[in-house]
């Protein structure tokens, strides 16, 4: 049996009951969710706490400032958001109070991670049910003049090197119709290869561009234009391949111990020996060594034909 002492302190436990239910119900609803929010806003139906919510010319951030003590959640309110407002609202539902001051002054909610985001935007947003929706949007909204000046910038650059490159084949072109005309760059390249197979004057250690120019009387961009054009080469590439080929010549008609392979590039117009390596491996795709003792078996045949 239940004491008389245990048996009143059971019946206020009876008492206290919807009480305590009732209050803890309350404190429930005086702090809502981020998401029960929104949805509060969103069909107009408030369940926060009831507030005094009195402000007279008042800064908005100082009054969001407010709402988020008493709410418990973590507002973010755009620092561009610079408005003073007067409100004199009694005993309201906080979350009513926060969707006056969205409405009045066309301000947005959203949700952004762990916080709530109040920034400019146009009232009709806040009716959107799909959120996903309504941040694509505002997206848009508030970002729709940086794309178009991004894509604006992006056509221009687009338009600008296709212009560009236009203009520069356009006008090499005309420098290159303009230097010399067909019967005058023919004539030219007839007494370049002149002068180089039958005068030999790849021989001449010192050969430049401007000395064989001087040779055919024209200029030495001239030559340097038919040689590209006419021949397909450059100037140093044109020689060095007439000098390989007169050592090669020599290295095939000769025996092996008949010529020195040095004193033959030399004769052909190479100043050193290194440059006259580098350019016969580049030609042949063999040292001169190489060469020679690809040509011996050839050479001993010959011989002995004799």
């Amino acid at each position: 049996m239940l004491k008389r002492g245990n048996f009143f302190s059971f019946i206020w436990l009876i008492l206290l009951f919807p009480i305590t239910s009732l209050l803890c119900q309350h404190q429930q609803d005086s702090h809502l969710s981020p998401e029960r929010l929104i949805t509060n806003i969103q069909t107009q139906t408030f369940s926060g706490e009831k507030i005094d919510f009195i402000f007279s010319n008042t800064d908005i951030k100082e009054m969001i400032d407010y709402l988020e003590k008493i709410s418990g959640l973590d507002f973010d309110a755009d620092p561009r958001i610079k408005i003073r407002a007067t409100y004199h609202m009694r005993q309201v539902p906080w979350d009513q109070a926060l969707a006056a001051i969205l409405t009045d002054n066309e301000l947005n909610i959203d949700l952004f991670k762990n916080s709530i985001k109040i920034y400019t935007g146009p009232k009709y947003l806040i009716a959107f049910t799909d959120q996903k929706k309504a941040k694509i949007l505002l997206f848009l909204y508030r970002h729709l003049y940086k794309i178009l000046i991004f894509i604006t910038i992006m056509i221009a650059v687009i338009i600008g090197v296709v212009i560009f490159k236009k203009s520069k084949i356009k006008r090499n072109k005309t420098q290159r119709k303009d230097l010399l005309d067909p019967e005058q760059s023919e004539e030219i390249k007839k007494r370049l290869l002149y002068l180089l197979e039958v005068d030999k004057i790849y021989r001449n250690e010192k050969l430049t561009l401007i000395f064989l120019a001087e040779r055919l009387r024209i200029t030495p961009h001239q030559l340097s234009w038919v040689i590209n054009e006419k021949i397909n080469r450059s100037f140093p590439s044109l020689i060095n391949l007439y000098r390989v080929e007169e050592v090669k010549k020599k290295l095939i008609q000769s025996n092996h111990n008949e010529i020195n392979i040095l004193q033959a590039a030399f004769e052909a117009g190479f100043s050193t020996k290194t440059s006259f390596n580098k350019a016969f491996k580049s030609i042949t795709g063999l040292t001169p060594s190489q060469f020679r003792e690809k040509q011996m078996p050839k050479n001993k045949l010959n011989s002995n034909c004799k």
